[in-house]
């Protein structure tokens, strides 16, 4: 493999810096066989720990308490997937309820996105389009990561 497909495959498949050093096989600089030796110099930019406390960094200078201290819930998942196991596809209803939890799943399509959130009960899948939440608010939710601890109303 040739040192630019080799920088191709790292750049894209594990997002490490490009200093990479490949020699393929055939001749070494002593003029001796050499098998195919990689050595990576940098470190893998996606650090999940540091992109973390980038986030949170983030958070506090927006003036936002990242650890939110309570959140009043008004109801769990389990008794709102028994209360509203009747309403079929399309139906809705007024009522207002405040759930807290896990996410446990994430994606995001675009303005929309779907969240999975576990409570002490059950899972709930949340629906957020852009056009509900407003683009500050929407950010904020695309933003979050699996295993935050969130509210929502």
């Amino acid at each position: 493999m040739a040192q630019s497909d080799f920088e191709a495959k790292v750049a894209s498949g594990v997002r490490a810096a490009s200093d990479v050093n490949a020699t393929s096989a055939g001749k070494d600089s002593s003029g001796a066989p050499a098998a195919s030796v990689v050595e990576v110099t940098s470190e893998i930019i996606d650090d999940p720990v540091e992109v973390r406390k980038a986030k949170r960094e983030a958070l506090l200078a927006e003036g936002i308490d990242p650890y939110g201290h309570a959140f009043a819930v008004s109801d769990h998942v389990s008794d709102l997937l028994v209360a509203y196991s009747d309403l079929t596809d399309g139906e809705t209803t007024d009522k207002q309820v405040r759930i807290a939890g896990r996410l446990m799943a994430r994606r995001v399509q675009g303005k929309v996105a779907f969240f999975e959130l576990r409570d002490s009960g059950a899972d709930i899948q949340l629906f957020c389009r852009i056009n509900n939440l407003g683009e500050e608010a929407f950010a904020r939710m695309v933003d979050l990561d699996v295993g935050d601890w969130i509210g929502v109303e």
